[in-house]
C-alpha cells in the first residue's frame, strides 16, 4: 500500500472513531449537560465533513468549529460580575449570585448598565423604559436615580421619573396624574402619593392594566414576581403597623375587644399562664352568675307564693275544696353555695 493510501485509511479510521465517541458522549450528557449539546452537534458535523488540518504533516487535528457554534448562546460563558452595573454601581460576585438565584431573576442577563427599582421590582436598561419585573427587595447595586429611565414626564414612581409610555398606562387605567404627583408603588401594585398615608388602589388589579401593558410592550408581574418571603411580610407589616388605644371604665369591654383581636389575628393568642388566668376568671364569673340567677329565682318563687295566698284568701271557698300550696322543688341557696365551693376546690 502506498503512503497516500495508508494516510487515507488512518484518517478514515480516526474519523470513524471520533464520530462514535462524540455520539456516545452526546447521548450520555443529554439531561445532564444540555448546554453542551450545540457544541457537540457542531463538532460532530465538522468531523463528518472531514474538515481536518495537518498539525505536523502526519496526524490529523481536531475538527474546526463553525462560527454558528462559537456564537451559540448556550456555549457562552456567564457574564462577569464587574461587567454588570445596577443603578450606576458594578456588582460584586455575591450580588451577581443573589441576582441570578432569586425567585424571579432577570432573563438573558448580559453585560451592561441597568436600573432596578428595589421597592416594586421594575428592571430595565439604563436610559430606557422598564423591560421586566424581577424579585423586589434585593440588596444589589446602588440607589436608583431620578433619571434612571431618562423620563421627561415630571411624574415619579419610587423616586424615578417615569417614561411617557408608563404615563400613558397610568392615565388609561384611571390613575390621577394631575399636578405632577410622586407615587410610592409596592410590589403588589398598591400605590399612594408621597407624604400621604392613604392607599389609593392597586395598579395591577385595575381593569385593563395588563392589556394596555401588553399593547405598549411594558412588563407585567408574573406569578413568581411577588414571592411570599417571611422577611418581606415582616417589612410590610412594620410599614403598615397601626396602633389603637382602647380607653374605657371597668366593665366597658375594652379588654374583651383586645382578647378577641388576639384570638383572630395571632397564631398562638394566649400563653399557658394567660390561659390559666382566663380559666380562673371564667369559672369565677360562671359561679357568680349562677348564684345571682338562683337568688333571683328564689325571690321570684316567694313572691309567687305570696300572690297565690292573697288570691286564695280573697276568694270564697266552696265546701269540700282544699288548696295545697307548696314551693317548687328547688335546692336552697346554701346547698347551691356548697356545690359551687366543691367544684371550685376540685373535689
Amino acid at each position: 500500500m502506498t503512503s497516500g493510501g495508508i494516510r487515507t485509511s488512518v484518517k478514515a479510521y480516526i474519523n470513524e472513531q471520533r464520530l462514535a465517541s462524540l455520539a456516545v458522549n452526546h447521548e450520555n450528557n443529554q439531561g445532564i449537560n444540555t448546554h453542551l449539546a450545540p457544541l457537540a452537534e457542531a463538532t460532530m458535523a465538522a468531523a463528518s465533513s472531514n474538515s481536518y488540518g495537518l498539525c505536523d504533516g502526519n496526524m490529523p487535528c481536531l475538527p474546526i468549529l463553525s462560527s454558528a457554534a462559537k456564537s451559540c448562546e448556550a456555549n457562552q460563558l456567564p457574564p462577569a460580575a464587574d461587567t454588570i452595573s445596577v443603578n450606576g454601581q458594578p456588582l460584586t460576585p455575591e450580588e451577581l449570585r443573589l441576582l441570578q438565584s432569586c425567585p424571579n431573576p432577570p432573563k438573558k442577563l448580559k453585560p451592561g448598565n441597568y436600573w432596578y427599582d428595589k421597592i416594586c421590582g421594575l428592571w430595565g436598561k439604563e436610559g430606557q423604559k422598564p423591560s421586566e419585573i424581577i424579585s423586589p427587595h434585593l440588596c444589589v447595586g446602588g440607589g436608583m436615580k431620578e433619571n434612571a429611565s431618562n423620563g421627561s414626564t415630571q411624574v415619579f414612581i419610587n423616586g424615578r421619573e417615569i417614561t411617557k409610555v408608563e404615563l400613558w398606562v397610568l392615565q388609561l387605567v384611571g390613575v390621577d396624574c394631575a399636578g405632577n404627583p410622586h407615587f410610592w408603588v409596592t410590589e403588589d401594585g398598591t400605590y399612594q402619593e408621597e407624604g400621604m398615608n392613604c392607599i389609593k388602589g392597586s395598579i395591577w388589579r385595575m381593569a385593563g392594566t395588563k392589556l394596555v401593558c401588553a399593547v405598549l410592550s411594558l412588563p407585567v408581574p408574573s406569578r413568581s414576581s411577588n414571592p411570599i418571603i417571611p422577611e418581606i411580610i415582616e417589612q410590610r407589616s412594620e410599614r403598615t403597623l397601626q396602633k389603637i388605644l382602647l380607653v374605657g371604665c371597668k366593665g366597658s369591654g375594652a379588654s374583651t375587644i383586645f382578647k378577641q383581636a388576639k384570638i383572630l389575628y395571632e397564631a398562638i393568642p394566649f400563653l399557658v399562664g394567660e390561659r390559666e388566668s382566663i380559666k380562673s376568671t371564667i369559672q369565677t364569673n360562671v359561679y357568680k352568675y349562677v348564684g345571682t340567677l338562683l337568688e333571683v329565682r328564689e325571690r321570684f318563687e316567694e313572691e309567687c307564693l305570696a300572690e297565690m295566698r292573697r288570691q286564695c284568701s280573697s276568694q270564697p271557698v266552696a265546701s269540700g275544696t282544699v288548696y295545697f300550696l307548696y314551693p317548687m322543688s328547688m335546692p336552697s341557696m346554701n346547698e347551691v353555695v356548697e356545690v359551687l365551693e366543691q367544684l371550685q376546690s376540685g373535689k
